[in-house]
């Protein structure tokens, strides 16, 4: 009896065990893989990732290990990490287009591509799209083929929508994904565009500034849910249209939009133009201290961005008078949340302004966040050691 209940204990440790390792990867090389796959008659789950790539650890620790996910992907897939930056992992990024990570991609038991998605997703969403891999009416790349073969009811044009905004961005020209958006609501009619499901999809998949659908809700906000969800709606546009004018490199773009947002916002779009006007200056490193000044002391309530701000006047500029903007940007960011970076940035600003007392205190300060967040501190001890020596 003793023996029975030694090895009943020794089966449920082993259980236990094997239900906390979480998703099964296997080993091998590639072609190992495809021909497990072809074999079982599974699927293929490949995780793409590099040794350094923060997002895929993340996955890895907080994701990979939750039971649904275990169960899920241990059941329906032959799942593979594949290093993208040694071996085999430098030719299959180049042949599959794999440059953000972590990347997803699935392919069929005979090693057909069908569906992928570019970063890091929650166990939902990994649930959801692992789903969607195995189903063609919501595979990426299925969708994407019968749409150049000529398919095009509202029911599969509202699923490659779907696909393309979760999956397709990385290849696909926005043109040719807010042109999917218009298709599949001109199919659906205007009449129709107000109601609980389609405002939703407007909501969300919507998102170019120049659409029909878009003049629309702004037109007729009335005839929407509330004037909150639309106020929501136009900033969510506004944001995307933003990220995109400040990543374009043309100066008549961005003037062409700072019109679009006057005529749009009138008096309320000075601080989305303030904001839009320095990033894309900054972005090109021709960003000049007046922009930034506009942006930082009349709109910015970002810590991170002002201390962002705050160090960028540090290194570029010499000047009492900036630097001390610089420095009432920095005490706004540690006023909005204290943490190592801008108490940093707030010391090597004192001592650039020789105010090596409140220097001293404002890096100490940062020793202390640095230790409890566990960062290298070599830097920090150095510089304290420069303040010292001044004192």
């Amino acid at each position: 009896m003793r023996l029975y209940f030694q090895t009943l204990i020794l089966i449920l440790v082993v259980t236990q065990m094997s239900n906390a390792q979480g998703v099964r990867f296997e080993q091998g090389s590639w072609a190992e893989v495809q021909a497990k796959a072809k074999a079982t008659n599974k699927f293929i789950f490949v995780d793409a990732v590099t040794a350094t790539c923060s997002p895929c650890k993340w996955m890895e620790k907080e994701v990979f290990p939750k039971k649904a996910v275990d169960a899920f992907f241990n059941k329906h897939f032959i799942n593979y990490k594949f290093f993208m930056e040694k071996g085999e992992g430098i030719a299959f990024a180049k042949k599959y287009n794999v440059f953000g990570y972590p990347t997803s991609l699935y392919f069929t038991p005979l090693g057909k591509l069908v569906h992928r998605n570019i970063g890091a997703l929650d166990d939902q969403d990994l649930l959801r799209e692992g789903r969607n891999a195995l189903n063609p009416q919501k595979q990426y790349y299925t969708l994407k083929q019968q749409y150049e073969s000529g398919k095009s009811d509202p029911e599969f044009l509202k699923n490659y929508v779907i696909a393309a905004a979760w999956n397709g961005m990385s290849e696909i020209k926005p043109s040719y994904y807010n042109k999917l958006v218009s298709r599949y609501l001109t199919k659906v009619g205007k009449a129709r565009w107000s109601t609980r499901v389609e405002w939703k999809f407007i909501q969300q998949y919507a998102l170019d500034i120049q659409s029909e659908a878009f003049a629309y809700v702004m037109k007729h906000p009335d005839k929407f849910t509330n004037q909150k969800e639309v106020d929501q709606y136009r900033e969510k546009v506004i944001g995307v249209r933003s990220y995109q004018v400040i990543r374009s490199s043309n100066a008549s773009t961005l003037n062409k939009y700072k019109e679009l947002l006057q005529n749009l916002l009138g008096a309320k779009a000075a601080p989305v133009i303030a904001e839009v006007t320095y990033k894309f200056y900054q972005r090109r490193k021709e960003a000049t201290f007046e922009q930034a000044q506009q942006y930082f002391d009349q709109y910015c309530n970002d810590e991170y961005e002002l201390n962002q701000g705050a160090e960028w006047v540090r290194q570029q500029y010499t000047t009492k008078d900036k630097l001390e903007v610089a420095l009432k940007w920095v005490n706004k960011s540690i006023n909005l949340e204290a943490n190592a970076d801008n108490t940093e940035t707030k010391g090597r600003l004192l001592f650039k302004l020789l105010h090596y007392a409140e220097a001293r205190k404002a890096v100490e300060q940062a020793l202390e966040f640095a230790k409890k967040e566990k960062r290298d501190m070599q830097a920090l001890t150095s510089l304290l050691e420069d303040i010292k020596s001044k004192l």
